[in-house]
């Protein structure tokens, strides 16, 4: 129940739309122009564990999942620790991302997942834009069922790459049946 939770926190009104609908893999990352080279460039906001964990999530993809470490340092700059209310600003540049305490207590490997998750909406906004010559990106393209089905198959295949247990692969993989995606923003308090 927790992990549900938690991935409800973590992709809540967040999504891929129509645009990605076409996507029949595990999308790849290779051509992907990078704007923060290096680890520290992104950003723990928080406590002192707040900053050793992201630091740790980070380091473990840069270890275990390159492809899916380098999606994140190129899409995400800020993760923020927060007690609650989860959330991703995809239209800052570079994105900010706030995870709560749910989120956070679930552990390094779960932490990288979600950031991975995120980074994943992050591209989805901000390849629409660069496409489209747009700063108005419809919400389909990031948000609802299509753009969760595209982030959840990256979050699966970042935990297949760092070894994680095949309940947790499986639990993200069937939790596109939860609709966690349509819990109103203004009631979201993990």
């Amino acid at each position: 129940m927790v992990k549900f939770v938690i991935l409800l926190l973590l992709i809540a009104g967040l999504g891929l739309g129509v645009y990605f609908a076409s996507f029949k893999k595990t999308p790849q990352y290779n051509n992907v122009p990078s704007k923060m080279k290096a680890v520290s460039k992104i950003r723990a906001v928080g406590d002192d564990e707040c900053k050793i964990q992201v630091n740790e999530a980070i380091t473990l993809l840069k270890q275990k999942a390159p492809k899916h470490f380098q999606l994140a340092v190129d899409y995400l700059g800020t993760i923020e620790c927060v007690e609650d209310g989860s959330d991703i600003f995809d239209y800052d540049q570079p994105a900010r991302v706030k995870f709560g305490k749910l989120t956070m207590d679930e552990g390094v490997l779960w932490l990288s997942s979600a950031i991975v998750h995120e980074a994943c909406h992050v591209k989805q906004y901000n390849d629409f834009r660069q496409e489209n010559l747009t700063k108005n990106v419809p919400d389909e393209v990031y948000k609802g069922k299509n753009a969760e089905g595209w982030c959840l198959e990256v979050q699966a295949d970042v935990l297949e790459k760092m070894g994680s247990d095949k309940d947790t692969i499986d639990y993200v993989k069937n939790s596109i049946n939860e609709e966690y995606w349509k819990v109103p923003d203004r009631i979201i308090w993990w």
